[in-house]
C-alpha cells in the first residue's frame, strides 16, 4: 500500500518543490512512498523558480522538470500526510478540509516531535501517533518558531537558507521513518 505525501507553499514554485524532491531522493528505496507538491495560490504548469532551482541543485535537489499545480480538495484527500511551509498553507489545507487537521503539519513542527517510527507501525500510525495530543491553538502559537519563510525574489542566501532548513527537516524525518 502507498504512503502518499504532499508538500504545500504558497506558489508551488520554490518551498514545496524542494520538500517534494528532498522527500523523493530520501524515500526512494522505500518503493511505498509517493511524493507531490501544490501550491496555496499556486497555477498549473509554473516551472521552479529558476534561482530557486539553481540553488536548490546545490544540495543534490533537481527541480528542472517541476510543475506547479494548485491546492485542491482531491490532493488534500488523496494525501496521508500533508507538509506545509508555514501557517498561512496550513490553513488553507483545512479551510478546504478541516479534518485534514490530523495529517497536516508544518515542516520544522513535524522535525520537532518527530520519533523513530516503533516496529510493525505503519506511516499512517506514525503520522496519528505524532498527532496525538496536538491542538490548533498550540499549532498557531508555535507557527512563528516553526515557519519556514518564503525565500522567492530574496536572494541566494535566503534561498539557500530555505533549501538547507527543507533538506535537514526532510532527512530528519526521513530518518525516523527507516
Amino acid at each position: 500500500m502507498s504512503f502518499k505525501v504532499l508538500a504545500v507553499c504558497t506558489a508551488n514554485i520554490c518551498r514545496s518543490p524542494m520538500m517534494e524532491m528532498s522527500l523523493r531522493r530520501l524515500t526512494a528505496a522505500e518503493g511505498d512512498v509517493t511524493v507531490a507538491s501544490a501550491g496555496s495560490r499556486g497555477s498549473d504548469g509554473r516551472p521552479a523558480d529558476p534561482v530557486t532551482a539553481t540553488v536548490a541543485s546545490e544540495f543534490g535537489l533537481d527541480l528542472s522538470s517541476h510543475q506547479s499545480q494548485p491546492l485542491t480538495a482531491e490532493l488534500i484527500d488523496d494525501a496521508d500526510l500533508i507538509v506545509v511551509a508555514e501557517m498561512d498553507h496550513l490553513l488553507a489545507v483545512i479551510d478546504r478540509r478541516p479534518q485534514a487537521f490530523a495529517k497536516t503539519f508544518l515542516l520544522l513542527e513535524l522535525v520537532s516531535v518527530a520519533t523513530p517510527r516503533l516496529p510493525e507501525e505503519s506511516l499512517n500510525e506514525w503520522v496519528a501517533r505524532h498527532h496525538e495530543g496536538r491542538a490548533p491553538s498550540a499549532v498557531m502559537k508555535s507557527s512563528i518558531a516553526f515557519g519556514l519563510s518564503d525565500p522567492y525574489r530574496q536572494g541566494d542566501a535566503k534561498i539557500r537558507k530555505a533549501a538547507k532548513q527543507v533538506v535537514d527537516a526532510t532527512t530528519a524525518i526521513a530518518t525516523n521513518w527507516c
